[in-house]
């Protein structure tokens, strides 16, 4: 955890240009939406602000990489709440059944509100 955290100040606080040379960068710099949806940063590194760069980029990474998280746990949740509706039709109200995503047992109500 601690290499993690020196990483990340080193990332944010990376030297950047100076005042003089970004107002030089501003009057000829053009936003590049397209490569920015393929590349996350990529107008940082054009202007050479190395640092903005990789934090936007590790931003980028986290977000994508926790709305694919909570979409599988959503599937898999859905999953279960379909199965435990159709088991309880067969055998009867009043069973619990395994949660392969967090562990223990629940009934199909308890399974309903952790989809949510």
């Amino acid at each position: 955890m601690k290499n993690i955290i020196l990483i990340l100040l080193f990332i944010l606080f990376y030297p950047t240009i100076t005042f003089a040379e970004q107002k030089d960068i501003q009057h000829t710099f053009q936003y590049d939406f397209l490569w920015e949806i393929f590349l996350p940063g990529y107008n940082f590194y054009r202007k050479e602000e190395m640092g903005w760069g990789n934090v936007f980029s590790i931003i980028r990474i986290a977000s994508l990489y926790s709305a694919l998280y909570y979409h599988r746990r959503f599937v898999a949740y859905n999953s279960l709440y379909k199965a435990a509706q159709w088991a309880d039709l067969y055998y009867g109200l009043g069973y619990s059944y395994a949660d392969p995503v967090d562990g223990g047992y629940k009934n199909t109500r308890a399974i309903l509100y952790r989809k949510r």
